[in-house]
């Protein structure tokens, strides 16, 4: 019996333990997304290229696609990161090459058709914890301007590329 007090009480320690040393993730099921804007598609193929050729690009790279509304003026932004972290503004996702795209913001039915598919996605949820003996707070903020970004404003269903 106390053989078995001793070996749960591992087990719970050894658990707790492999929990608190991992990235943990949180799972979302997004709408699949249709892209049925063709300047959107050619952007996304010249973006895909690009990043293939950059030092960081790995087949694990996933990429967002975030559509704001400014003072009537409706913005694009493209990029790539290894980490994506869950905002909830998240509208879909589509598939490109393998590569996931996440869309956040506003929908715009000029550039993406919804789906009745639904996609898993496992995001990347940063630590959190407190520092030995002390009251600081460590957050692991996953920040990196190494990769791209690329801009654009829909002007009349045109996607214009912001200098």
């Amino acid at each position: 019996m106390l053989c078995k007090k001793y070996l749960l009480m591992f087990l719970v320690c050894f658990n707790v333990m492999i929990v608190k040393s991992e990235n943990i993730k949180t799972n979302d099921s997004l709408i699949v997304l249709k892209i049925v804007n063709a300047e959107l598609k050619t952007i996304i193929d010249s973006l895909l290229i690009h990043e293939k050729e950059m030092g960081y690009y790995d087949s694990n790279l996933v990429f967002y696609i975030d559509v704001q509304n400014r003072n009537s003026v409706t913005l694009v932004s493209i990029g790539s990161f290894h980490k994506i972290m869950k905002t909830g503004n998240e509208i879909g996702c589509f598939t490109v090459d393998n590569h996931i795209f996440i869309v956040t913001g506003k929908h715009e039915s000029i550039l993406f058709k919804k789906t009745r598919c639904k996609k898993r996605i496992d995001f990347y949820v940063p630590l959190e914890e407190t520092e030995n003996d002390s009251e600081n707070i460590i957050i692991d903020i996953y920040e990196d301007d190494f990769y791209t970004q690329w801009d654009y404003r829909l002007v009349k269903g045109e996607l214009k590329k912001i200098p």
